[in-house]
């Protein structure tokens, strides 16, 4: 029989570290699916509030901001919200996903599309 002293540290270090990396990227995977909702979320209410008033640009960036500040849980860093208008509107909010791994970035972009509504007297 041979001495195996040591070998279950010397395999323990070896497997501990690849279980972490698979916990962190599981946990990871959850962060970025929260961010994404919540980006499409903001989205979508910002293209409601667009849609009424197209022009008002600073009523959708409040409104895009207090979403993702009430729900994103800090979790979202917003980097742009681009709303187009003409006869279809278009809302798309841009950010960076917290990342758990280290040189690890996720940048997430949602869209929310609708009609402009228009409100006419006498119809």
């Amino acid at each position: 029989m041979k001495n195996e002293n040591g070998s279950v540290t010397a395999e323990a270090v070896i497997i501990v570290p690849i279980f972490m990396v698979i916990i962190f990227l599981i946990v990871q995977i959850g962060i970025f699916a929260h961010a994404y909702e919540v980006l499409q979320a903001s989205a979508e209410v910002g293209e409601q509030i667009a849609s009424i008033s197209p022009k008002n640009t600073t009523a959708v960036d409040a409104t895009v901001n207090g979403v993702i500040k009430q729900r994103g849980g800090g979790d979202i860093y917003l980097t742009s919200i681009n709303v187009n208008s003409s006869d279809y509107l278009t809302v798309m909010v841009s950010g960076t996903c917290k990342s758990i791994l280290p040189f690890f970035q996720i940048k997430l972009t949602a869209t929310a599309s609708g009609d402009v509504q228009r409100f006419r007297a006498g119809e």
